[in-house]
């Protein structure tokens, strides 16, 4: 198993891709917008 480091926002958006989330409501604001994008 490989070690990855992330910040919060690349965490996160990882972590809903992983869960295979279809549908995320949000409203592209800082400090979302990288997980949105």
């Amino acid at each position: 198993m490989s070690r990855v480091l992330l910040t919060g926002n690349a965490a996160a958006a990882w972590a809903a891709r992983l869960a295979r989330v279809d549908y995320v409501p949000a409203f592209p604001i800082t400090p979302q917008t990288e997980i949105i994008e």
